[in-house]
């Protein structure tokens, strides 16, 4: 029987964004260029066979909110400049196009900055419809489905939209529903960290500089750009960023090739990739501070909550909804393929955002019970196989329990 809480929190959340299921559509070959705001893609779906006499019984389950609007009002304040350019008459055909899309982009903003837009919800939904009908088994018999969830908006709207889709696959769950600041530490603990990001901001401007042609595109915006007194990398940058976010809108917009070559996006994204990369995964400049303080007590938490539900018998899921910067330290600390310590501007030949912390990125570690009570488990990274290369499997990508348990809490 679903809990009635979920249906509060479904309307509370809802009423801010509609349900509405939506087709993974093909991907858009300059789509990647939007990293970390890039759509979910889920890729290959193929299980490899489990041995013989195991059945899934649990997953534990931690996921980046979906595509969202803008965080703060201050990001548009690149429009308003715009907008002072053409009054001024100083901005090009080009310039005033990409004006245009600047000002749709803001008007979807009205009142809904942070929030989920409809792609992310859809993406959430089909998240948990595909995890409801690859493992069956875990829940026809009913259970328990404990979801926790930052208390940021998009991440309630993430949680509701994804429990409202298992419920309608298996009605007969029980959710209970966390959510508030006290579960930041589970989530995703904030932390300090200005003079890291400010280090790493510093890199990805400099390699914008270094590759040139991206300030060249900026420049061609303006009809006398030799004119025109900017800050033309940061202008660079938040032009490109909003192009990015135009990537996470409902409506039909603006390819990422729109007002960029694909040459000059391929230095913006390498840019950009290795900031998130440095502030979310590089344990060299800074140590392991992020890993102490945000990845480790989500990874203590899951393992509890494993912990309890093999003991419980009666819990079939956790279900967990927060953010890149929480997600990213994560699979660090847990030492997934491709998940290794590279300079932050090489990064880009490994650790790419567009498929590390794309919108609604996530990791699912699926359990399986044989009758002897031996416990298998397999880790699926945006719903792919993966695999820990400093850990050997008994199987395929299947890991015995007790040994992951014994290396994570090594870790």
């Amino acid at each position: 029987m679903v809990n009635k809480v979920i249906f509060l929190l479904v309307c509370l959340t809802l009423s801010s964004c509609a349900v509405e299921t939506v087709q993974q559509q093909p991907e858009d070959p300059v789509e990647r260029y939007a990293g970390s705001y890039s759509p979910y893609r889920y890729g290959d779906l193929t299980d490899t066979d489990v041995p013989a006499g195991y059945q899934p019984f649990y997953i534990s389950h931690y996921s980046r909110h979906g595509s969202r609007y803008l965080i703060h009002e201050e990001d548009f304040d690149v429009v308003s400049s715009f907008e002072g350019y053409a009054s001024q008459g100083c901005l090009s055909e080009k310039g005033m196009n990409l004006l245009s899309d600047l000002q749709r982009l803001r008007d979807e903003h009205v009142r809904m900055h942070s929030h989920l837009t409809l792609k992310g919800g859809s993406q959430q939904q089909g998240i948990a419809e595909r995890m409801a009908k690859r493992f069956p088994q875990v829940f026809a018999r009913g259970g328990k489905v404990r979801c926790v969830s930052s208390p940021a908006q998009r991440c309630n709207q993430s949680l509701a939209n994804f429990a409202l889709s298992l419920a309608s696959e298996h009605n007969e769950l029980d959710f209970s529903i966390y959510s508030g600041h006290r579960y930041y530490d589970i989530i995703s603990a904030r932390i300090k960290d200005s003079e890291k990001r400010a280090h790493y901001a510093q890199i990805r401007d400099s390699m914008v500089v270094a590759g040139g042609s991206p300030i060249l595109a900026v420049k061609e915006l303006f009809l006398q750009p030799e004119k025109v007194q900017a800050d033309w990398p940061a202008l660079t940058h938040y032009v490109y960023t909003l192009c990015c976010a135009m990537q996470c809108q409902d409506y039909q917009a603006p390819a990422m090739d729109a007002y960029f070559t694909e040459d000059q996006l391929e230095v913006l994204w390498k840019a950009e990739n290795a900031f998130d990369y440095g502030v979310f995964c590089d344990r060299e400049t800074f140590g392991d501070y992020r890993i102490d303080h945000v990845a480790r007590p989500i990874l203590n938490e899951i393992l509890d909550q494993a912990d309890y539900a093999i003991a419980s018998d009666d819990r079939v899921a956790d279900l967990r909804f927060g953010h890149d910067s929480g997600l990213s330290p994560l699979l660090t600390l847990i030492g997934l393929e491709d998940y290794v310590q590279t300079d932050p501007d090489e990064a880009w030949k490994i650790w790419r955002n567009h498929e590390k912390v794309c919108m609604a990125s996530n990791i699912q570690i699926v359990f399986y019970k044989h009758r002897s009570k031996e416990i298998l488990v397999k880790i699926l990274r945006n719903e792919q196989e993966t695999l820990i290369p400093a850990l050997k499997p008994v199987t395929g990508p299947y890991y015995s329990w007790d040994n992951l348990k014994e290396y994570l809490l090594s870790r």
